[in-house]
């Protein structure tokens, strides 16, 4: 019996150091996403501020 406990846990240890290196790399892939979400975001702006501009280059 204590020789099933004793793989329970220690299944239950590396179960969880699996879980914590998972959600680290998540969280690490989440946070870099967001970044390229951000220049993108900042980058289409820009690209449509340039369109903008052209367009009122070529209205005048």
């Amino acid at each position: 019996m204590s020789d099933f406990v004793q793989g329970f846990a220690d299944d239950g240890h590396s179960y969880f150091r699996f879980v914590g290196a998972v959600t680290r790399v998540a969280a690490h892939n989440l946070k870099l996403l967001r970044f390229d979400y951000e220049d993108n975001v900042k980058g289409l702006s820009l690209y449509v501020k340039r369109l903008g501009l052209m367009a009122l280059h070529i209205d005048f």
